[in-house]
């Protein structure tokens, strides 16, 4: 069966935005190699927002051991395609998926090195 949208048609995009922060407690306390003292803390943060102008997602992740953190910043760039997966905390299967294979989607942070 082909479905097509006609001019009397109307698609409504939904609105999604959220800020979600998750604690890592069950990380405290692991050590992942001789040169770093324990994990005192383990959050990731995650910003999202889809509209009828596309989809702008940021997410960061911090760990931080006694010691403080690395002086040298990484970057971590999703810069092949991938999945991205939203899925309630307490479900056994994602609500929404999607394929992202198109760069030109994709807003691109510009850096000063």
């Amino acid at each position: 069966m082909n479905y097509s949208l006609n001019a009397d048609d109307e698609l409504l995009i939904p609105v999604i935005n959220f800020r979600a922060l998750k604690d890592y407690s069950e990380l405290e306390g692991v050590k992942f190699s001789s040169k770093y003292a324990p994990i005192t803390n383990a959050q990731q943060e995650i910003n999202f927002n889809f509209d009828e102008k596309g989809v702008v997602m940021e997410s960061s992740f911090a760990v931080v051991d006694s010691i403080g953190p690395p002086t040298k910043p990484k970057y971590i760039h999703f810069s092949k395609p991938f999945y991205l997966f939203i899925k309630r905390t307490d479900a056994d299967y994602p609500y929404f998926n999607l394929w992202i294979d198109n760069n030109g989607i994709l807003e691109e942070e510009k850096r000063n090195k």
